[in-house]
């Protein structure tokens, strides 16, 4: 798209000082944005005076790629998702919140790790009374970002442990000490402390003055947090500038709160509200489905898509099924003739479902016939063992404090466990210099690591690397990990690759951290996506198969019953729905379904009941044999 629609000329050219973009899936809105910021710099504002917050860094760098193409030089705005923003200021600014500027960042993960050692040393006595750290950590989390008591979570969704919400405040507290005391902080504190350095007013006069234009993608995602940091930021007479869809607002799990946009008026009483409603992605068929299942919502903003898209007809699809396999059977069929007739790239077919568990029978059945896919929402790349080992390497070189770096590091060598380590570790924490302690501990074992960090210490983080991976790590992966000693080489020399554009470990740890794009997870042509849903958001292809609609998968069981989580499954639907350029098919397997470990029969997801008069139906489940549906996928009228 190289021109501008009339809507999306009003937008670009109002010089209304606060606007919210109502903006439809397909409809251009990362085009109107980059305008926008085109735009404002043409009528001479400076380039440091515009700050633009995104929920991914790879959006904020396509962003300024895409400014840069149309401008002819790449513009000094700060951008980037709120973590990167927030890191960026508590870096410089770490000792108004009582931190070293060279604080660590852990993941979650090592979040789960750390609460496992608060629990072990201020709790172990609790047993099974409180959930279990990783559902500790979610739950603390949730709290946060929300701004709800650990109380409310409970009420709404662990009764159970009600009468031990004040136990789990104390762990959180222990929890938030233990991160100060060693100078790390988790994701949630980003934010946390960012907020609080902008509760100073101080420091908000002049973030204000500096950053006279804030621009937010992905309005829709934003938690209790990122609203308050966004309110924060602003100022009367300083342009602020959001864009999102209430109908995709779908991570409520993470503490997304759809509210923020559906109540933006009560906040910001001048703003000027726009819509984009013109889709370029699906075709006419498609754009009628999603308009028609979105209807079915009452809390939302008023707006009806319409396809400018030259694709042609092509009805959407539903299927129903005897059973999983039927299903699986089905779609693994169609996708093979697809691909032997050359009717499409296999990167244009994806498989969606709405939890992970559902895509078994799916894989089986591509794994039989060899046809190769990706999924999407598996073990990250900076999720890795090996890769979190050299990290946490690294960290140790950079914050000396860092508890979770130094007990991964330790236990790598041999004869080294859990009670060696933290006896290690608790004589060297909290020291001016933790080297020089570690060089009086008269332990053998300790030697190499002692010389590992001695060399690598004031080092690049590539130099570091190279120094951890020749001296020891090498050696280590194949004694532990022969089999696949070089997948995992293979995975460390691409991040050695990264590190070598980077000057400090610091730096590159925290993008390491806070940028899941830095690895180039592009795939190639020759595979077929299978992904949830929620992965999904933001990707199209030509072709979509939505498998397991029926009621209690999808929606889940546990929305049936709330209003609100009801109607986030339902957006979930439009949002699967609107990844399609040409072609969807709904599959739903209505008995001898393994969902509910049982053999009994299900009801088809509400969500096609809703929308069943615009769906072209194929009933396989009341035929005698399943597989009659080869003779009609192959007839001439039903190839893609």
């Amino acid at each position: 798209m190289h021109y501008l629609s009339n809507q999306q000329k009003r937008i670009v050219f109002s010089n209304h000082p606060v606007q919210m973009v109502i903006a439809g899936p397909g409809s251009g809105k990362t085009y109107v944005l980059t305008q926008k910021v085109i735009h404002i710099l043409k009528q001479g504002v400076s380039e440091n005076e515009i700050i633009l917050l995104t929920f991914t860094n790879k959006a904020s760098k396509n962003m300024l790629n895409r400014i840069e193409k149309c401008l002819g030089y790449r513009p000094g705005i700060l951008g980037g998702t709120f973590h990167h923003i927030a890191n960026k200021f508590l870096r410089e600014n770490a000792h108004f919140i009582g931190y070293k500027k060279n604080y660590s960042i852990i993941d979650e993960r090592d979040s789960v790790d750390l609460l496992k050692r608060v629990l072990n040393d201020h709790f172990h006595d609790v047993g099974d009374a409180i959930p279990k750290p990783r559902v500790l950590h979610k739950i603390i989390s949730y709290c946060k970002n929300s701004k709800t008591s650990i109380s409310s979570y409970l009420e709404a969704n662990l009764k159970g442990y009600m009468d031990q919400s004040y136990l789990i405040n104390e762990i959180m507290k222990k929890y938030d000490d233990r991160k100060k005391l060693f100078n790390m902080m988790d994701f949630d504190d980003l934010l946390i402390y960012f907020n609080t350095l902008l509760s100073n007013k101080n420091f908000r006069c002049s973030f204000q003055n500096k950053f006279t234009h804030i621009f937010v993608d992905e309005f829709q995602d934003t938690n209790r947090i990122q609203f308050d940091i966004v309110l924060k930021m602003h100022k009367n007479g300083n342009n602020l500038f959001v864009v999102g869809d209430d109908c995709q607002s779908i991570y409520a799990f993470r503490a997304a709160d759809v509210r923020n946009m559906l109540n933006f008026k009560k906040w910001f009483n001048n703003a000027k509200f726009f819509y984009l409603t013109e889709n370029y992605r699906s075709s006419k068929a498609i754009i009628s489905l999603v308009n028609e299942i979105i209807a079915n919502n009452v809390n939302k903003f008023e707006k009806n898509l319409k396809s400018v898209s030259s694709l042609g007809f092509k009805q959407p699809r539903l299927n129903l099924f005897n059973d999983l396999a039927s299903e699986a059977n089905y779609v693994a069929d169609k996708i093979e003739g697809m691909i032997k007739r050359n009717c499409v790239l296999p990167s244009e077919i994806a498989v969606l479902y709405r939890s992970n568990y559902q895509s078994a029978h799916i894989e089986m059945e591509l794994l039989k016939r060899g046809i190769k896919y990706v999924k999407f929402g598996g073990l990250k790349f900076f999720e890795q063992s090996h890769i979190k080992d050299v990290l946490a390497f690294l960290k140790v070189c950079n914050n000396m404090d860092d508890e979770i770096a130094w007990l991964r590091i330790l236990k790598l060598f041999d004869g080294i466990g859990d009670m060696t380590a933290s006896a290690v570790f608790s004589r060297i924490s909290g020291l001016d210099d933790a080297h020089r302690a570690l060089s009086k501990i008269n332990d053998s074992k300790l030697n190499q690591i002692r010389e590992l960090i001695k060399l690598s210490i004031n080092k690049s983080p590539a130099d570091a690397i190279g120094i951890f991976l020749d001296e020891f790590y090498k050696q280590y992966i194949k004694k532990k990990y022969g089999d696949s000693y070089d997948e995992r080489i293979e995975d460390i020399e691409q991040l050695l690759s990264i590190a070598s554009e980077y000057d400090l470990v610091d730096k590159f740890i925290s993008d390491s951290l806070l940028d899941a794009n830095l690895v180039d997870v592009n795939e190639p042509n020759s595979r077929i996506i299978l992904s949830t849903i929620h992965q999904a958001k933001g990707l199209e292809w030509d072709n979509v198969f939505i498998v397991g609609l029926v009621q209690g998968a999808f929606p889940t069981k546990h929305s049936l019953h709330s209003v609100e989580k009801l109607e986030e499954e339902r957006r979930l639907f439009y949002v699967a729905c609107s990844r399609a350029r040409t072609v969807i098919e709904l599959c739903a397997p209505l008995s001898n379904n393994e969902y509910f470990n049982s053999s009994s029969c299900v009801e088809v997801s509400q969500f096609v009941s809703e929308v069943s008069n615009l769906l072209k139906s194929h009933d396989y489940a009341s035929k005698e044999n399943s597989d009659d549906y080869s003779l009609d996928f192959l007839s001439a009228d039903n190839l893609l």
